[in-house]
């Protein structure tokens, strides 16, 4: 008796790789977070730049790889990059993309919203220290 095979169920990381990206850069954010504001004490604005920073760097980084390798993996979705900019990221997003392998450096969205996020984010700064 020959059994009939039913087609494979995409796994939640082909049907929806924002929810998935955007998770894994909170997840990120929040345990670079709690480790500096536990350890550090810092205050929560400075502990939070900190946090959305590094998660940005790792996740530029991390879709740099996936890109390199033609494997068909899923990739981060460029609205999650995005995103991690205009939460505060503009530094780690930078140093993701500036860095040997560039990464999304010829993309105009990219560079475009890195510049207007990083002068949102300097004018939230400065309204804060000041």
């Amino acid at each position: 008796m020959a059994r009939s095979r039913t087609p494979a169920q995409p796994s939640m990381m082909q049907r929806n790789p924002q929810l998935v990206f955007s998770l894994v850069a909170l997840a990120v954010a929040a345990l670079i977070g709690f480790a500096l504001w536990y350890w550090s004490g810092l205050n929560p604005y400075g502990v939070w730049l900190v946090a959305v920073n590094g998660a940005a760097f790792f996740l530029y980084r991390f879709d740099k790889r996936r890109a390199g390798k033609q494997n068909g993996r899923t990739r981060v979705p460029e609205v999650v990059l995005l995103g991690l900019m205009w939460l505060g990221g503009v530094v780690g997003a930078g140093l993701g993309m500036y860095l040997r392998p560039r990464h999304k450096t010829s993309k105009m969205a990219f560079v475009v919203t890195l510049v207007l996020a990083s002068i949102l984010h300097v004018a939230l700064l400065a309204l804060w220290l000041f």
